[in-house]
């Protein structure tokens, strides 16, 4: 679990990613605080790990999921209300506001503002990079973070716009003041005696007056020489002129970004891991996928990478970065398409931590044309069979980087899928010939899963199957099993009547049953 519970009238509620065959699934599970019962489940979507955690408003709850969709639904009966799909995963946790308006980030960049009750979008805003923060509601303002190191605020109620381009404002002329000059009143002669002037005394003058007369005549002198200076300052800090070749790579340099084409549309992953021991894929499979694999190694663990290039430019340099746990290897990688060996580095940023890169410069000439697609496979190898894995990375290139989603496995054993290594690895525990019966076993119920589970089959058919199997097993629980999908099919079909696609599934589900429980119990 990767996401935080929330409790609402005596309920919890959480996601939580689970193993289930043939992969991994993701819920969100209804729990009653006082006792743990089970109140409702809903599945959804995703196969990627859950980060989102649920907020509630009005008795609903409102969840975010790695699908890329917006999830509400009814707090106490789990029925679906409705969902909004965003441009890629949802990690971020959603905020509902008083007026009804749901507040979300998602990877692709936005933050969204949904109507509650509908839905519907009221407005979303791109930030310049992901968004994996919650928003956070306080005084009719929503504030988000994103990964480009910004916070954004956003009036709960207000439709974000565009920050205004802020133009200097032209100061306006003054409006010149006119002088008034003060005229003195016409004197009219009196015949008021002559005031009496004072004698100034000699020490008064060589003390004050003489001084002051002089500063006031070097004044003058003194600004002069100080503009001199800074001038002089000014000029000795001015860069020099640059060179003709640095003008020249400048001038290239503009002539390079005006030529560039735009970029239409994104670069989009697709991943896929193919289980040799279950002889098919975690979930998702790729087209062409396993054709491949049968003819390079159908025995190892693949991890499949596909680039498609939805640019308006081909990708002519580029390079894939993978990180995992210590425990799981990455042997070797192959370009579908390319005979010779591709480099494979190997670096560890923590103890508990590798990362594989691969490098594909343009003098390879392995080009993703614009519209076009390229696959990577890379093998895998795990120190710790019986334990679940994940894998993530990036895709890089000089048109960007693009995530390369989380996914999680279960690494059920590293012996391959031939008799001979399964065999040779059971005789490290068990005798010769139990050896043999278990291995037997193991390879008719991987038969069974290969060549049976198909419309084309007959119930007698697989039904005699299930009786060769049998015959190599001796333990209970797994005698219990067979027995149980036998009975069952024999009961609603015919022995010439053919397997319905309900039956093609419950016997798909009992083989990877099988193999897990035999894996368990006996490769140790």
């Amino acid at each position: 679990m990767r996401s935080s519970p929330v409790v609402y009238n005596g309920i919890v509620y959480i996601t939580c990613q689970y193993f289930s065959w043939p992969g991994l699934k993701n819920r969100i599970y209804a729990v009653d605080a006082s006792n743990g019962a089970l109140k409702w489940e809903f599945e959804m979507e995703s196969e990627g790990a859950e980060y989102s955690s649920p907020a509630i408003y009005n008795n609903v709850v409102y969840v975010g999921s790695d699908d890329g969709h917006i999830y509400a639904l009814n707090a106490n009966t789990g029925e679906l209300k409705w969902k909004y799909k965003t441009g890629y995963c949802v990690y971020s946790s959603p905020a509902v506001s008083s007026d009804g308006t749901v507040f979300i980030g998602s990877y692709d960049g936005y933050i969204y503002a949904l109507d509650a009750n509908t839905g519907n979008l009221k407005w979303k805003y791109r930030t310049g990079d992901w968004i994996f923060s919650s928003p956070a509601i306080a005084d009719k303002k929503v504030f988000v973070g994103s990964k480009d190191g910004k916070i954004y605020c956003f009036g709960v109620k207000s439709t974000p716009i565009p920050p205004p381009v802020v133009r200097p404002t032209p100061r306006p002329t003054p409006t010149p003041i006119p002088r008034v000059v003060a005229t003195p009143p016409p004197v009219t002669p009196t015949s008021t005696p002559a005031a009496a002037v004072l004698p100034i005394s000699p020490k008064y003058l060589y003390a004050y007056a003489i001084p002051i007369a002089l500063f006031l005549i070097l004044l003058p002198f003194i600004f002069h020489i100080r503009g001199k200076k800074k001038k002089a300052a000014k000029t000795s800090e001015k860069p020099s002129p640059p060179s003709p070749e640095q003008k020249e790579i400048e001038t290239q340099k503009v002539k390079e970004e005006r030529i560039s084409p735009p970029i239409s549309k994104s670069i989009t992953i697709e991943r896929a891991i193919y289980d040799p021991c279950k002889r098919d894929f975690v979930e998702r499979r790729l087209p062409r996928m396993k054709e491949w694999i049968n003819r390079y190694d159908p025995g190892a663990y693949w991890f499949a990478v596909s680039i498609q290039n939805n640019t308006d430019r081909a990708i002519e340099e580029w390079g894939i970065e993978l990180e995992t746990s210590s425990a799981l290897k990455v042997e070797e990688v192959k370009i579908e398409g390319i005979d010779y060996k591709i480099e494979l580095r190997e670096t560890y940023p923590e103890p508990y931590k590798n990362v594989y890169a691969i490098g594909v410069p343009k003098e390879y000439g392995i080009v993703i044309p614009k519209g076009g697609a390229q696959r990577v496979y890379f093998k895998l190898r795990a120190e710790k069979p019986k334990t679940v894995y994940e894998i993530s990375g990036v895709f890089k290139s000089a048109i960007g980087e693009v995530l390369i989603r989380a996914k999680e496995f279960k690494y059920l054993c590293d012996a391959g899928v031939s008799p001979e290594a399964v065999k040779a690895e059971l005789k490290k525990t068990f005798p010769e010939k139990d050896a043999a019966r278990l291995a037997n076993a193991f390879r008719i119920a991987q038969e069974i899963r290969s060549s049976y589970c198909n419309t084309d089959t007959k119930a007698s058919e697989i039904s005699k199957e299930f009786d060769i199997l049998k015959m190599y097993l001796s333990e209970k629980e797994f005698l219990d099993e067979v027995e149980g999908i036998q009975r069952r099919i024999n009961a609603e079909l015919r022995e010439d009547e053919r397997l319905d696609d309900k039956h093609v599934e419950e016997v798909k589900d009992f083989c990877d049953k099988f193999t897990e429980m035999w894996i368990a119990k006996f490769l140790r």
